[in-house]
């Protein structure tokens, strides 16, 4: 029957995706295996221009390993044909490495398919390709089912950290940080506005102040009293706390008009 076979077949192939949030070890060793199998056939294989890199891919899956806790097994019994159909359907898109028939598949399971266990593979599998896909784990953050909002959340804290250029890490950050709630992704996006240059965290900590989230506002404000050791008054005046305070060679033009500081 479908069951069966597609038990054994998606394990094997599927396990790359699950083990990105999960944690897992599978007993007979087979997540492991596959991890490097996956990074193995990426590093051979060349890639296109302007294409998701499976390499980094690996990398992150071995981040989130490191920092998700580990799941329970979960309940596959009551899955219906459909759901498992669409579970094929995602993991033959990334392996593929088709990020866009991914998005369209992911976005079909969010709309209509109730499954939680199934919902939380779309957010697997959208892991793999990290900040590429922030509107769509973003979509998913705030998912009915707990676990599945848990596990993009978490992804999306685990991509943005991993965008090594400070503009794309700084507009990834106010992005999520206007839409998401939960606390705990709120604490760890606002430490991670601290890893930017000064002139870009200031900016983005005024962005996120002013994005009509109240809770993200609040998190902004302590991150402005630990950048200023002092309290947030408006914009107006943390530009002139920078420009008052400004370092050699600082662009100031993220936050102002002003010039780089020549001090």
């Amino acid at each position: 029957m479908k069951h069966g076979v597609f038990t054994v077949g998606f394990r094997l192939a599927f396990a790359v995706a699950l083990i990105a949030v999960t944690g897992c070890s599978r007993d007979d060793g087979e997540s492991d295996l596959d991890v490097q199998k996956h990074a193995a056939h990426a590093k051979d294989k060349p890639k296109p221009k302007g294409s998701y890199d499976p390499r980094e891919a690996a990398k992150r899956a071995a981040k989130i390993r490191a920092e998700l806790p580990v799941e329970e097994e979960e309940d596959l019994t009551d899955l219906s044909a459909a759901d498992w159909a669409i579970r094929d359907e995602m993991q033959s898109a990334l392996d593929a490495e088709n990020r866009q028939l991914v998005l369209e598949l992911t976005e079909k399971v969010r709309k209509t398919v109730s499954h939680p266990v199934v919902r939380r593979d779309a957010v697997r599998v959208l892991g793999w390709f990290g900040a590429d896909v922030l509107d769509a784990l973003l979509a998913f953050a705030a998912d009915s089912d707990k676990g599945t909002a848990k596990d993009a959340r978490d992804l999306l804290a685990t991509a943005i950290d991993g965008i090594e250029e400070d503009g794309s890490k700084a507009a990834a950050i106010v992005k999520c940080m206007a839409v998401v709630e939960d606390a705990d992704t709120l604490d760890e996006l606002a430490t991670q506005i601290s890893s930017l240059e000064r002139p870009l965290e200031l900016a983005t900590i005024l962005k996120v102040v002013e994005c009509g989230n109240p809770k993200a506002v609040a998190r902004a404000r302590e991150a402005y009293k630990f950048l200023t050791d002092s309290q947030f008054v408006d914009r107006a005046t943390a530009v002139k706390w920078l420009c008052d305070n400004a370092l050699e060679g600082e662009d100031l033009s993220v936050v102002t008009n002003a010039p780089s500081s020549t001090k």
